[in-house]
């Protein structure tokens, strides 16, 4: 799961917009506080809240209490617990996907379904009360969760976990804990009760860092996994030989959460794991304009009870909201106007570690040439810089634009208005994020099938694909031939991509038409000739408004149809299914566009 995010008290309470005044004798209070919902969003009307004096439960296929289903439900628990200072050891154990925070840290974030498994952290606390916060949901089958904790005895040393299977499921077969990870144990077993083959191990510290760049390491036969800051750092979940794969990572300092997890199918077994500092990060180049959301060039607007501040991010400082599941009345948005000479820029968002937990954070860019849509899933974020891309900038009335409108359910996720940079790039810059040049590592997630037989047979599209970044999804669809181009319309994105014939490049728009809208926003152009066709809708809005659109595609060829599509994501792109079945790929970097018959 990739959301990993430090929250105000006011989410861990519930999604509402003031903070609430907590009494002071809820400090001592012995019991949970339990809420349910009848989803696994945890998200609408509570279907039960009731106080718990243990979190430990075990429903098999049963319901947790009245008014609550027996499938497809979730919970949040919270309390105060009172600990002496020191290093605790806390243990989750569910079926399914269950988070726990304390103070605040999300220090366990395994939301996914799973079969009856055990995950644990560490976390340093001082003397005194702190706040914790397990949420969970249960999806179908058994229902159980349960959380313990305790001092540490591993301080110093690697909390190790080793089962016998390579999946990690079920209760360990071994505790112990380990000074190090650097292991040879060709043929043989870890310890005594391990078998010598098919066998998993996870393995779990906190590193107390200073703040800057690292480079961790590992060796690895066979499979392993590598969270770093709840970052997954490194994956290659698959049998190999000896395999070396290392991952860089910039860290804000302090108790950093190590999480390794190793599996042994057959054959020899290694693992091992390092780490070093590589070094601070390089100077901005020359030229480059940053503007951050407490600078001249930042505008918002909206809701103004909508926005909040934090005291973090670049520059100390950042904005941020819940999101909106559509276009609302008085939604938030914000812009950020550089001061740019002409030229060519590579254009990056600062994606901070908190208050970041959406996975579409939808960047409009204006540059000379257009507007250009980029998709972030900030939930990603680690302090760190993104690209959106390269462009030609004139120097005026140029920007970066950010919504709240981000198309998942209402109110549950936050989006991070924090800073934008500029950097100047020559003329032959075309890419803002090359495609991979080396073997890719397997990838973690699956080509779709409507895609699979296709794409697999075509290494030169994957390589500038990369690996799929989602599965394959399916909405509602449209699509318009023209003279010199065609159109794709998606629901779920509210998206418009024109498709221009001379030199397969694209654009991206935002679909602005609303039902009961006229269908046609030019008419001052006047009637198609005979024959062809004028687009409508939204097709009509794009041809009609955005510069150049109308001269690159000409005159439809046929009417706009509508269809159920398939479409998936990618790290560098999206393919999608035309009505006729040919696989349609946009590719991100060179804003070129292809297709697979």
């Amino acid at each position: 799961m990739r959301k990993r995010i430090c929250i105000l008290i006011a989410l861990v309470l519930g999604l509402t917009l003031v903070n609430p005044v907590l009494a002071q004798d809820s400090h001592s209070d012995p019991y949970w506080q339990a809420s349910y919902w009848n989803n696994t969003s945890l998200s609408g009307a509570m279907a039960l809240e009731r106080q718990e004096a243990a979190l430990d439960h075990n429903w098999g296929t049963g319901s947790p209490g009245a008014g609550v289903s027996s499938d497809g439900f979730s919970a949040r628990w919270t309390r105060y617990i009172d600990t002496a200072a020191g290093t605790y050891r806390f243990t989750v154990t569910s079926d399914d996907g269950i988070r726990l925070w304390v103070d605040s840290a999300l220090i366990i974030n395994e939301w996914h379904d799973n079969p009856y498994t055990t995950f644990s952290a560490e976390k340093s606390l001082t003397a005194g009360h702190h706040w914790v916060v397990v949420e969970y949901y249960e999806n179908g089958g058994s229902a159980a969760v349960k959380l313990v904790w305790e001092p540490s005895s591993s301080t110093g040393n690697w909390y190790a976990e080793y089962f016998n299977n390579t999946s990690l499921s079920g209760a360990p077969a071994l505790i112990r804990n380990d000074s190090q990870i650097d292991f040879n144990w060709g043929t043989g077993s870890p310890a005594s009760g391990i078998s010598g083959d098919g066998f998993s191990a996870r393995w779990t510290r906190t590193l107390d860092l200073q703040a800057g760049n690292y480079r961790f390491t590992t060796m690895v036969d066979d499979g392993v996994r590598l969270w770093v800051n709840n970052h997954l750092l490194i994956e290659s979940w698959r049998d190999q030989p000896p395999t070396t794969y290392t991952g860089d990572i910039y860290l804000a300092g302090g108790a950093i959460p190590i999480r390794m997890e190793y599996y042994e199918n057959g054959g020899g077994a290694v693992a091992r794991l390092s780490w070093s500092a590589v070094g601070s990060p390089s100077p901005e180049p020359s030229g480059t304009v940053v503007v951050d959301n407490t600078h001249a060039g930042f505008v918002k607007g909206g809701s103004p009870s909508g926005w909040r501040t934090a005291s973090v991010g670049y520059g100390g400082s950042l904005l941020w909201t819940y999101n909106n599941d559509k276009v609302r009345s008085n939604y938030n948005w914000a812009r950020w106007y550089p001061t740019l000479s002409p030229g060519r820029y590579e254009v990056f968002v600062y994606i901070p570690y908190q208050y970041t937990t959406t996975a579409n954070a939808r960047y409009w860019v204006r540059h000379a040439d257009g507007y250009t849509l980029r998709v972030v899933d900030q939930s990603w974020g680690n302090n760190e810089w993104v690209s959106l891309g390269t462009y030609r900038f004139n120097g005026a009335g140029e920007y970066v634009s950010l919504a709240d409108v981000t198309y998942e359910p209402y109110l549950s996720r936050l989006i991070a208005f924090d800073a934008v940079k500029w950097e100047p790039r020559t003329t032959t810059s075309t890419s803002a994020t090359p495609p991979p040049t080396t073997a890719p590592k397997p990838c973690s997630i699956a080509i779709g099938p409507a895609f699979s037989s296709r794409l697999s047979a075509r290494s030169d599209i994957l390589s500038s694909l990369g690996c799929p970044a989602a599965a394959q999804q399916e909405t509602w669809a449209a699509e318009e031939r023209f003279e010199r181009g065609r159109m794709f319309w998606q629901e779920d994105t509210h998206s418009v991509y024109m498709l221009y014939d001379s030199g397969n490049g694209y654009q991206i728009g935002l679909d602005p038409f609303v039902e009961g809208d006229p269908d046609d926003a030019c008419p001052s152009v006047g009637s198609a000739p005979a024959g062809l066709y004028k687009p409508v809708r939204g097709f009509n809005r794009q041809w009609c408004n955005v510069p150049g659109v109308r001269d690159k595609l000409g005159w439809a060829v046929e009417r706009e149809a509508g269809y159920h599509a398939v479409w998936q994501r990618f790290a560098y792109g999206h393919a999608i299914l035309s009505r006729e079945g040919h696989i349609f790929i946009f590719f991100y970097n060179t804003q070129t566009w292809g297709y697979v018959e």
